[in-house]
């Protein structure tokens, strides 16, 4: 199960979904550079799908990742 790095620690995304836990992540400003406390605005249930394992984190292939410049689909790091 991918962990979500919260305002109270890692939890599950599963958990948080499944729940529609009102909780803040922590996010990546690309304006400022800095990590910042988002909160949860909705819920996507989207099933268990083939995922890429990428650092420790489990995502679909078409998973927006960013490079420190823009956006990439997760599969073209892979």
């Amino acid at each position: 199960d991918t962990l979500i790095l919260t305002t109270i620690g890692n939890i599950p995304i599963k958990d948080i979904v499944n729940n529609k836990l009102k909780l803040k992540v922590i996010s990546y400003n690309e304006d400022t550079k800095q990590l910042e406390e988002k909160k949860i605005v909705n819920w996507f249930n989207n099933g268990t799908k083939q995922g890429l394992n990428f650092r420790s984190t489990y995502v679909t292939d078409n998973h927006k990742m960013f490079n420190g410049v823009g956006w990439d689909a997760a599969g073209v790091w892979i």
